[in-house]
């Protein structure tokens, strides 16, 4: 059965985006935060719904070419919205991180020190680095 895996898949995607949700809730706007969660239920919805009709069809009914269509669309809805979750939810994180890095490297990374030691530990943080 092809739709086998989406109860059990649906529990851990309801499941995982409330935590998620509910860890980010003081760091992310509410508005975003309640929209991803709805676009991630409505997805699950969805999916739970063509679950629901493709288990109503007699077994010699259940004919792979039509439902095959209905699972990839969910399938492929609940990734976009996921995929979403690193633009919407943490975008700020990453911009911060990019600018901490950046200044990490520059500083740090790029100091040149002295003595043979110095220029040792140099190599292991910033060679390793760029290899």
């Amino acid at each position: 059965m092809i739709y086998s895996a989406v109860p059990m898949s649906l529990v851990a995607v309801l499941l995982n985006s409330s935590i998620l949700s509910a860890m980010l809730w003081n760091v992310v706007s509410p508005v975003l935060n309640l929209g991803w969660l709805g676009a991630t239920f409505a997805v699950s919805l969805y999916r739970w719904a063509m679950f629901r009709r493709f288990c109503a069809v007699p077994r010699e009914r259940q004919d792979t070419h039509h439902w095959w269509p209905r699972l990839a669309a969910g399938t492929l809805a609940s990734g976009l919205v996921w995929g979403t979750t690193s633009v919407l939810l943490f975008a700020g994180g990453f911009a911060t991180w990019t600018l901490v890095e950046y200044w990490l490297h520059r500083t740090f990374f790029h100091w040149l020190p002295g003595g043979v030691w110095g220029e040792r530990l140099h190599f292991l943080v910033h060679g390793v680095h760029h290899k």
